[in-house]
């Protein structure tokens, strides 16, 4: 082996040799990235100074770290196994030379004649390929390009190799936790084929999956299975032949099984919803398969996600757990049952496996297969005992649902969830929906950097005059740009769908440690990798989220953006994609624009875009227009401009704020209506808006309003409505002075 910190130097080697080492060494630290990608042949990844490689082999990855600047310029250290060095150890372990000064001398050669291009003469070893043949074979074995999604992840904290039954490797799966957290646990996964003759490496996990520490397990008669590699190892190092199955808890499906046929296996699962899942349909797969299989069973106290690698760690007897393991009861098909048909398996906590069908007795518990689903019989409660549904906000956030807010493309929809946001984690009401109380609200918005949402947020407050005490502790908001805040919680592959429950269950332990009550979602296509169009994947994304919601006993509120419509009425069923997410929720909603003949009934003369109406998900168009939910985006300056230019103000953003229909009898008495009484009986007027003796002319005068502007104009519209409906104003047909029939305005007579 090669001392990776004591390679032969100049000194030592000169007096057998006038070749100058250290004369290479200062050249090839002079031109560190071009030595390196000459070595890796292009899959050495370039970021901040540094070159990362996956290994002294040179396979793409990050692992091993090169110095490209500075006073460690040249120097690097591999991360997974603490071996470090400069630029000619790295050749060296590269090209596989041994340790001794001869060799040494001969990899210093052949870098200044290969990489340096000196001429100079190499006696070259029949038995060893020279570097430009050895740097092409590895070209074709891991590629020529680098694998940037692993510097995000980091160094792999742990590797396992997956073997076949003659221990010949066929998949490595790595390890990362990027933010040093087992919550943050990632896996990634290279299998190991044989493409057009030659063998390579691919990212992606074999077809079926194998089982891990395989040549171990097959001569085994007694197997405990877990949930991870590292869990299967932890097992192993006490002597038990321990396995785990590539892809966690729910690969149950996509595995073979058939190396532990006929076999009693003891199934370790995590102390978590995964693991019941896990350990559940693992039996029914190994029953079918003719094994005796127990579960064991966590102690009471233990915390979510305890296993066996936490076990070892506390000093617990994990001997002892798996040998009180319960065994499930039920008919095996084969078995080790020898001639023997079908029977039940055995109960004891022997070997209970005879020739033929038997059924043994023990010591330890019995249990049958975890059902699938099994019916439950109705009890009925006194009504006044059961406990009421818990709202959070109005009607549309409720405790253990997920909700939905549906709305199209800069309609306001992020701006209605601060300010809710706000509105729920202040306990006011502040767009007239007052919460029961006050509840602590997670805002995670994909779409937006955090310093965009802090500005709409301090606007906000600005706005509504929230001080920073009454948001800390109760107000929680994450920018899906940042990396520490990415949130895919699913994927889609060419096996279907898979929920990411690494994420999952880091989400739910997030929100009980925040004691998160509501949980935004803006919006809901940032939280998931898989076709918008698919009912099956988006189906399972949004249970998905509402499991989270069940689980934590909170509201969730998934937006989600609206296909365009050619500005017709938009409703819930305009979703963007797959329904199946209207019909995962419970409460559904959906944001509209306010349309021209809207904004000119409501007299607006500032820009109809800037209000918007919110209706419910059965969007009951038989409501009048003005008896509708309305708001609109007040503008607010954040006072952030230079403050040097007292004509900067700095930014302006949009703020929410609830905005009521206009009611046109505000301000309006029976005397003003005697005044334009007497208006209108002083001359003959017309029903038409269009005529030149609109009858409106006639009330604007009286009460001195101007026409030019929209909003007076709508008043007036509004008044004459309202006065015809009540019976004050009357319709009368007859002809004006062109003898045409048309509709006239009138007083209606006094009885």
């Amino acid at each position: 082996m090669i001392d990776l910190n004591h390679a032969p130097r100049q000194d030592e080697l000169k007096a057998a040799n006038e070749f100058d080492v250290d004369d290479v060494r200062d050249r090839i630290n002079a031109d560190v990235e071009g030595f390196v990608q000459w070595l890796c042949k292009g899959r050495a990844l370039i970021k901040k100074g540094v070159a990362r490689i996956g290994n002294v082999q040179g396979d793409a990855g990050a692992s091993l770290k090169i110095e490209l600047k500075g006073p460690k310029r040249g120097v690097w250290h591999d991360h997974s196994t603490k071996q470090s060095g400069d630029l000619i150890t790295l050749y060296r372990l590269n090209m596989g030379f041994v340790d001794n000064a001869a060799d040494f001398l001969f990899s210093v050669r052949e870098i200044a004649k290969y990489f340096l291009h000196d001429p100079i003469e190499i006696e070259r070893r029949p038995w060893r390929p020279t570097p430009i043949e050895k740097i092409e074979a590895d070209a074709v074995k891991f590629g020529t390009k680098p694998i940037e999604d692993m510097v995000q992840l980091g160094a792999p904290v742990a590797s396992f190799k997956y073997l076949d039954v003659d221990g010949k490797i066929v998949a490595i799966v790595r390890r990362y936790e990027p933010d040093g957290t087992r919550a943050s646990k990632t896996f990634l996964t290279y299998s190991f084929e044989v493409i057009d003759g030659g063998p390579r490496w691919k990212g992606k996990m074999p077809h079926p999956r194998p089982l891990f520490r395989l040549p171990a397990i097959a001569a085994a008669k007694t197997v405990v299975l877990t949930e991870g590699e590292a869990k299967a190892n932890a097992l192993a190092d006490l002597g038990f032949a321990a396995t785990s199955i590539m892809g966690g808890a729910n690969a149950v499906g996509k595995t073979d099984w058939t190396p532990l046929k006929g076999k009693t296996v003891t199934i370790w699962p995590d102390a978590d919803i995964a693991g019941e899942t896990f350990a559940r349909d693992a039996t029914a797969v190994l029953m079918a398969l003719g094994c005796r299989v127990a579960i064991v069973q966590i102690p009471s106290g233990k915390v979510e996600g305890w296993d066996a690698v936490d076990c070892i760690a506390e000093g617990g007897d994990a001997k002892a757990l798996i040998d009180s393991a319960v065994v499930v009861t039920g008919h095996a098909h084969a078995g080790n049952a020898g001639s023997g048909g079908t029977g039940n398996t055995s109960t004891g906590s022997g070997t209970g496996n005879g020739s033929g069908t038997g059924t043994g007795t023990g010591t330890r518990g019995t249990t049958s297969p975890p059902p699938l689903i099994k019916a439950k019989p109705f009890i009925l409660r006194d009504p006044k005992s059961l406990p009421k549904q818990q709202w959070i906000y109005g009607r549309h956030l409720i405790r253990k649902f997920g909700s939905a807010t549906f709305a199209p493309s800069g309609s306001g929809k992020t701006n209605i969830f601060i300010i809710e946001g706000l509105a729920i984690a202040t306990g006011r009401g502040l767009l007239g929906v007052q919460p029961p109380q006050r509840a602590r609200v997670w805002l995670w918005n994909g779409e937006d950097p955090y310093d965009e949402l802090e500005r709409r947020v301090g606007a906000a407050c600005l706005h509504y005059d929230i001080t920073p005490e009454e948001v800390d502790g109760w107000l929680f908001i994450n920018s899906g740009r940042d990396p520490d805040s990415r949130l895919v919680i699913a994927t889609q592959g060419r096996d279907g769908v898979i929920i990411a429950v690494p994420v999952v269950e880091a989400l739910i332990q997030t929100i009980r440690d925040n004691k998160i009550d509501v949980a935004i979602i803006d919006p809901f296509i940032s939280s998931h990798n898989v076709t918008e169009n698919d009912n099956n994947a988006v189906d399972a994304v949004a249970k998905t989220w509402t499991m989270i919601a069940d689980i934590c006993n909170i509201a969730i509120d998934l937006g989600h953006h609206t296909r365009k419509t050619n500005g017709t009425e938009v409703t819930v069923e305009d979703g963007r994609g797959a329904v199946a997410l209207l019909n995962a929720v419970r409460p559904a909603r959906v944001l509209n624009v306010m349309t021209e003949e809207e904004a000119k009934t409501a007299g607006i003369s500032d820009g109809r875009k800037r209000y918007f109406r919110i209706t419910d998900g059965k969007n009951n168009l038989s409501l009048p227009v003005d008896k509708r939910e309305w708001f609109r985006s007040a503008t607010v300056n954040l006072g952030n401009g230079d403050p040097n230019d007292l004509l900067d103000r700095g930014d302006s953003m949009g703020v929410v704020t609830a905005w009521k229909w206009p009611n046109p009898l505000d301000g309006v008495t029976g005397a003003d209506f005697d005044k334009a009484a007497v208006a209108i009986r002083a001359g003959e007027w017309k029903k038409s808006t269009q005529a030149n003796n609109w009858v409106g002319y006639a009330v604007a005068k009286a009460l001195k309003l101007n026409l030019n502007d929209r909003a007076n104009k709508a008043k007036v519209v509004g008044l004459i409505k309202v006065w015809l409906a009540s019976g004050a104003l009357v319709e009368v047909e007859k002809q004006d002075d062109r003898r045409k029939t048309k509709i006239f305005i009138e007083v209606a007579d006094e009885d």
